[in-house]
């Protein structure tokens, strides 16, 4: 209650996903015990007290916090303070490391990289700290470990736990995975939640009707898909677009067993999903062989039922035609009230200039 939170300093997640994307060799690390690595001062040592006795016989003793914790309401304003401070006492050291610190860190995730001899320096070799080392421990902070393209060690690949700020990746192809898991929550009037998950056999009861469909189990399914840069966006628009048709249909409440008609779309939208196969795509935007910078290329679209904005980025090649690569897209359904398409179209122009 004493605590200020402070304002709100982390990395945009999805800037720091981009800049991943862009380089060319990447690198992932993840700082060990961050909060715990920020030392507090006199001050702060009473601002949280401990009363413990080590063992039944020996009287009760006041303890003291002198560092940060997770339960802080400034901990994630002290954590990107080290950061930055960090990064500026190891600006002469490396200065790519410094700004990689400063922007391409998320809370205490390092998704950054360069080129093969950039990386090199900041990783370094066996038996030698690089500079990324070098500088964090100016601060007082390590790394609990280090993920480098073409690292074949399985401990490695296990820490990074195939995945990357969320996304699915696998290190030894250097590829992002995408799925959309038919899982939500299934919060009732308790307030309780547990993760449900459908399989076919129960996609099949839901078209027949022997199994109940509510409009919270649809908004959960949808909206559950964790998809920052868009890359799903052409497999959830017709979720979306399923959910839509439920708004303003004011006898349809959250927990009201849905129409059979809209069981039977949604169902036939989920089976398309559960036996779709996993999507994979290159990670880095930037392909062996490419030539100078890229020209990147916005791309809006838009109909009376969504509009989407796409950002590509486009490779002349040294062997052939240019090389176009997602890199980053968003899709909206139109409201309720409706479009007209002219409108529908400008809408769609500022979502692909945001």
């Amino acid at each position: 209650d004493c605590m200020d939170k402070g304002p709100n300093q982390v990395s945009s997640l999805v800037d720091c996903l981009i800049h991943w994307r862009t380089v060319e060799k990447a690198m992932m690390a993840d700082l060990t015990k961050a909060y715990q690595a920020i030392k507090t001062g006199e001050k702060e040592l009473h601002l949280r007290r401990i009363v413990y006795r080590k063992d039944p016989g020996t009287g009760w003793e006041d303890y003291g916090y002198t560092r940060a914790t997770f339960g802080d309401l400034a901990a994630g304003l002290l954590l990107e303070a080290a950061k930055r401070r960090a990064a500026a006492e190891g600006e002469q050291l490396d200065p790519l490391v410094a700004k990689q610190l400063r922007e391409n860190v998320y809370v205490d995730n390092i998704c950054g990289g360069g080129s093969p001899e950039e990386v090199k320096r900041m990783v370094g070799e066996e038996g030698d700290k690089g500079t990324l080392h070098k500088i964090l421990e100016t601060c007082g902070m390590k790394l609990k470990f280090v993920a480098v393209l073409g690292d074949k060690r399985q401990e490695v690949a296990e820490m990074l736990g195939g995945r990357v700020l969320g996304l699915g990746y696998n290190l030894a192809e250097d590829k992002i995975s995408l799925s959309i898991p038919l899982q939500y929550h299934n919060k009732g009037r308790a307030r309780q939640k547990e993760m449900m998950k459908l399989d076919l056999r129960e996609l099949e009861e839901i078209r027949n009707r022997r199994r109940t469909f509510t409009r919270r189990e649809e908004l959960s399914l949808v909206m559950g898909v964790f998809d920052p840069l868009g890359l799903l966006s052409p497999v959830l628009l017709q979720g979306k677009l399923l959910l839509r048709r439920l708004y303003g249909q004011d006898d349809i409440g959250w927990y009201t067993d849905l129409p059979l008609e809209e069981k039977q779309s949604w169902a036939a939208w989920l089976e398309e999903v559960a036996q779709g196969a996993e999507v994979s795509m290159e990670r880095a935007v930037r392909p062996p062989g490419a030539l100078g910078n890229p020209m990147v290329v916005g791309f809006s679209d838009a109909s009376v039922s969504a509009m989407c904005g796409m950002i590509f980025v486009v490779w002349p090649m040294s062997n052939g035609p240019a090389v176009t690569r997602l890199l980053l897209a968003k899709v909206r359904v139109t409201p309720v009230s409706g479009y007209s398409v002219p409108r529908a179209e400008l809408q769609a122009v500022v979502i692909m200039s945001r």
